[in-house]
């Protein structure tokens, strides 16, 4: 066998061809990769207590991911598996790792769904998927992810986009602790599920270029929570919930280049908190509704550029005393 190229820090990898070797001051594993023959290779029973797993790059990792893996290393907390882009699927024996508590599967380009046991995780509170472009479904056990303050399933801004996922199971709306939640470039993403009001701790909902999305649901405005809500370049996106002005905690609402949005609901007004409003290039907005102008004293920016059916302003717009840029 090829010799390693040695490299060890405090939390240290090394890796060749063939190997890959993690190291602490007390533990040490060691993985032929060529193979897929994964091994223990110190009888040091501290190794089950290995909590971070970094294989960043992993280019020798074909197929389903070998599941005795996780039986050693019951007490991980965090699994980074990015850019293993022949890796085709997680083994249910990761439902074992009980104590984690990030999942990184960044960029991994075979990769269609999630086993069941992924529901085992109790601990997890962040699952990212980004760039991974085949997702194609998510398991209902998501909605068991207790912890889960953050998902992210969509596209960073340089890929193409996920193409395959058509909708979110009804259980996302038992994540009561999730925050952020990003679908960015789910180009095939129609809907979302009802339950979606469930996700009372929700800060952030991201939908950029989600092209297909006609609607959101009424149940959205539940989201009491709800900081940032990013719609941008839904150009199918024919009107916001009538009840949006629920939103009591939103500060920012971005539209832009939603093309088919005609107007927003006379229940903006009531959004005391909303700081921003991005229009850019919403071509099909006649007009703005009176209630606009009690978006006081919070309301900092409007950007409506592009805007070009957009005739008049309402007279209310004179009561935006906070009002810092206007385009």
């Amino acid at each position: 066998r090829k010799e390693m190229n040695e490299y060890t820090t405090q939390t240290g990898i090394a890796t060749s061809s063939e190997w890959i070797m993690i190291t602490s001051p007390f533990k040490s594993l060691q993985m032929d990769l060529g193979s897929a023959h994964w091994a223990i290779v110190t009888k040091d029973e501290e190794i089950r207590q290995l909590s971070a797993f970094h294989v960043p790059y992993g280019e020798h990792i074909a197929g389903i991911f070998p599941g005795k893996v996780f039986t050693q290393l019951t007490n991980l907390t965090v699994l980074d598996l990015r850019k293993s882009r022949q890796m085709t699927a997680l083994p249910e024996s990761i439902g074992l790792l009980v104590q984690l508590k990030k999942l990184d599967l960044r960029r991994c380009d075979l990769i269609t769904t999630l086993p069941e046991s992924i529901g085992q995780l109790k601990n997890l509170q962040e699952l990212d998927l980004t760039d991974s472009p085949l997702i194609s479904s998510l398991p209902d056990s998501i909605g068991l992810l207790s912890s889960l303050k953050r998902l992210a399933v969509g596209s960073s801004g340089l890929s193409t986009g996920n193409k395959t996922l058509l909708t979110l199971p009804e259980t996302i709306g038992q994540l009561e602790n999730l925050k952020e939640l990003d679908l960015s470039k789910c180009k095939e993403l129609t809907a979302l599920p009802s339950t979606i009001g469930g996700c009372k701790s929700l800060v952030t909902l991201t939908l950029r270029e989600c092209k297909l999305l006609t609607e959101l649901p009424d149940s959205i405005c539940d989201l009491q929570n709800l900081m940032e809500l990013n719609l941008s370049k839904c150009k199918d996106l024919q009107c916001l919930p009538k009840n949006i002005g629920n939103l009591s905690s939103l500060e920012d609402l971005v539209v832009k280049k939603c093309k088919t949005l005609k107007t927003l609901p006379d229940s903006i007004g009531d959004l005391e908190r909303l700081a921003v409003v991005d229009m850019v290039d919403c071509t099909s907005f006649k007009s703005l509704p009176d209630t606009f102008g009690n978006l006081t004293p919070n309301l900092k920016i409007v950007i409506m550029q592009g805007c070009k059916n957009l005739s008049f302003l309402p007279n209310s717009m004179g009561n935006l005393k906070s009002l810092q840029r206007l385009d």
